[in-house]
């Protein structure tokens, strides 16, 4: 039996309480269009890969890594490879379409409010990582598009109704435990055959808990702004009304 590696994913103070400003939902609101940027965790510049200790260990394990200051966050330390730690195939692949390509991706969903049901397109298609790819590993991110069906009206006490590109699916339902008495932000625990995750949720009171990157909680009240996992974050960009 694999062994399940527990991992909780920490946020600062002023990650967990800021509040995006975004408009409340009007009345007769007949549609809500919306859009999630996800990025990896991994920060690729020209001398290697930056990203979470924990992470690192994580997915490449087998490879040493030093620790520099984070060039993203000031006052803070992480992990770095160069690029030359990458010289086993196997490890290239697990970096480059393992992590950068299907961690990249954007979710274009819109809620259908009287028929209770959500259609989210997801694009994988990053300027950005598909411009560093071709640079750094000359590797090619072809464009790629997945549609998501949403039914609320088949959920059940434990799981939702999905369809993946015709798929029928049943996406488990995660119990939530908020850590604030604004039920503002919280965390979940995600397990799958090889790893169990704590991940981390912070909602803006002012929207709807249907917005959603296609993760379902239990005992949300509200829309998700943020969700930060192990390997990406989920930022919540725009929000429309119709």
């Amino acid at each position: 039996m694999r062994s399940i590696l527990d991992v909780i994913v920490c946020l600062t103070f002023c990650n967990c309480f800021s509040q995006a400003f975004f408009e409340k939902m009007p009345t007769k609101t007949k549609k809500i269009h919306f859009l999630y940027e996800e990025k990896s965790n991994y920060y690729l510049d020209d001398t290697g890969v930056f990203a979470d200790t924990l992470l690192i260990a994580f997915d490449f394990p087998k490879i040493k890594y030093s620790k520099v200051k984070n060039p993203l966050e000031q006052n803070s330390i992480c992990g770095f490879l160069p690029y030359s730690a990458f010289s086993d195939p196997e490890d290239k692949r697990k970096l480059v379409q393992g992590e950068l390509y299907h961690t990249n991706q954007t979710y274009q969903g819109t809620y259908y409010v009287d028929k209770n049901k959500t259609e989210i397109k997801i694009i994988r298609d990053d300027k950005d990582i598909k411009e560093k790819a071709k640079k750094i590993f000359n590797e090619y991110f072809p464009r790629f598009t997945m549609i998501i069906a949403i039914d609320y009206k088949k959920e059940t006490e434990n799981s939702i109704k999905t369809i993946w590109n015709g798929t029928v699916k049943f996406e488990p339902k995660y119990d939530l435990i908020y850590f604030d008495n604004d039920k503002v932000t919280g965390s979940y625990r995600e397990k799958n055959n090889y790893l169990e995750m704590t991940n981390v949720v912070v909602f803006n009171k002012k929207l709807n808990p249907k917005i959603s990157p296609a993760i379902f909680l239990s005992n949300a009240e509200f829309g998700v702004e943020k969700l930060i996992t192990l390997f990406s974050t989920y930022v919540l960009k725009s929000v429309t009304y119709e």
